[in-house]
């Protein structure tokens, strides 16, 4: 089993730009990090998801 955390940009209508996954390749417990989009209505939110082996390292890798 894995486990996925999404951090998304709190404005709307907002574009992720971009982002830096050499914390999360360098993390063993990671296995990916990757863009993510949900579409509410009008809107789109853009993120980034990461995939880890317990939902503890998720959450932290996508602090950094």
């Amino acid at each position: 089993m894995v486990y996925a955390s999404i951090e998304r940009c709190p404005v709307f209508g907002s574009k992720l730009v971009s982002y830096d996954d050499s914390a999360t390749t360098k993390n063993k417990r990671c296995s990916k990090s990757c863009k993510s989009a949900t579409r509410i209505g009008n809107y789109t939110y853009e993120g980034v998801a990461v995939v880890a082996d317990n939902y503890w390292s998720a959450l932290q890798e996508e602090k950094h």
